[in-house]
């Protein structure tokens, strides 16, 4: 079910995002949803770690594990399975989200999938230019993954079994990719849903301003503990409190040129 009062707001890039009026809060940038998701999340999160571990490697990449905080309108998983799909790489993805939106949002909801590839070389500089070329199934793409049903966690301590990724984590093939989304609260279920060892993690929180206990000293040090070597944390706050804490639990902060509209966000190694 779908918070009260929601609403569909069209953003300057052509896509829309949701407005909660009862946080004043936006899912995405006013600026352009989908340039925002493109830039933050996939460029300078899942692209700059995939040619960081190419060249330190001296090898191919050939999966990656994701975590993100706030699976909101799936925009950023969708983004990601699409980029390992042309890539040939394997996802291991898991997704936590305490307030899930209904499935009759997907009707309402328009990414203008017909210009993705618009997006796409309006913020990737000319890097992987043909990747987002063909858009004929990119609705269908997104709408299967906003479909597919949460986990939901009720608060108990036995393990969900669904953590470890175990065949990706050990190189086997396992012949797709793995989506997972949980309905719980990241405060509460974060070390039940983050495998160890994760490449890449999408923080997408609300506001520091409106949900500072996500983006605090202790919950960043949770996360560090389950991030891998050359992990990568990007977000789209440049918020110099939340930079403070990264660095505090041991993370290499980058505060990096933003988003269409925003001056700056960030980014952090472990």
């Amino acid at each position: 079910m779908n918070p009260p009062n929601i609403e569909i707001l069209p953003t300057k890039d052509g896509s829309v995002t949701l407005y909660l009026p009862s946080m004043d809060e936006t899912y995405h940038s006013r600026h352009g949803a989908v340039c925002e998701s493109m830039y933050v999340y996939l460029l300078r999160g899942v692209v700059d770690w995939y040619l960081d571990r190419r060249e330190v490697s001296g090898l191919g990449v050939s999966g990656l594990r994701v975590f993100e905080m706030g699976f909101g309108t799936g925009l950023n998983a969708w983004l990601l399975s699409e980029f390992a799909e042309r890539m040939g790489l394997l996802v291991g993805y898991c997704g936590i989200e305490k307030f899930p939106l209904g499935k009759e949002i997907r009707d309402t909801v328009d990414f203008g999938f017909e210009d993705i590839c618009g997006h796409w070389k309006r913020v990737n500089g000319s890097l992987m230019d043909g990747l987002f070329d063909d858009n004929r199934f990119f609705k269908e793409h997104w709408q299967r993954l906003f479909d597919q049903d949460y986990i939901v966690l009720d608060g108990g301590s036995a393990d969900v079994g669904l953590m470890d990724l175990k065949k990706l984590n050990e190189g086997e093939d396992c012949g797709n990719s793995m989506f997972y989304k949980f309905e719980g609260d990241v405060l509460r279920d974060l070390e039940r849903v983050m495998p160890l060892g994760i490449d890449v993690v999408f923080w997408d929180a609300f506001a520091p301003k409106k949900q500072p206990e996500l983006w605090s000293v202790e919950l960043f040090d949770r996360v560090f503990q389950r991030m891998g070597v050359g992990g990568v944390l990007v977000t789209y706050t440049a918020n110099s409190q939340v930079r403070r804490n990264l660095v505090a639990v041991g993370f290499r902060v980058e505060r990096v040129a933003g988003p269409p509209g925003k001056k700056h966000m960030l980014r952090a190694w472990k």
